[in-house]
């Protein structure tokens, strides 16, 4: 994809800022339930939300850590193949713990927080997605 430099002044600007756009394609942004999604016309697509985690309960041992349940997510829309996913934990009342993806695929991904002692905490799970849409 070759872009037409576009200088200052030049006559023909606007008919390049718009054979530039018709190259670079359009840009698809969409929001439901499950989150936002923006699709680019090169095939790649951002999803993002957040979930409102009331209570959380990370009381189940596991080895000697500490897990919550399985926490799974829908994406806003379907990917081509399994994304990459990263979790993060916002506005929280409690200490912290780290994310344990168990699986992704091109409608989900499902996973449980994982910490070092017990905690039940009050929170929201911010998400974003990075994959493939054709």
């Amino acid at each position: 994809m070759a872009l037409t430099p576009i200088i200052k002044g030049m006559a023909d600007g606007a008919e390049a800022i718009q054979a530039n756009f018709t190259a670079i394609g359009e840009i698809e942004k969409g929001t439901n339930a499950n989150g936002t999604y923006v699709k680019f016309a090169d095939g790649t697509m951002v999803c993002y939300g957040r979930v409102t985690l009331n209570s959380l309960n990370m009381q189940s041992a596991w080895g000697s850590l500490f897990i919550s349940a399985k926490l799974p997510t829908t994406f806003p829309a379907t990917f081509f193949a399994a994304p990459v996913v990263s979790v993060t934990m916002e506005n929280l009342t409690g200490d912290g713990a780290s994310w344990m993806n168990e699986s992704s695929d091109v409608g989900s991904f499902n996973g449980r927080f994982v910490r070092g002692a017990a905690l039940t905490f009050t929170g929201t799970m911010g998400w974003m997605a990075v994959g493939r849409w054709k």
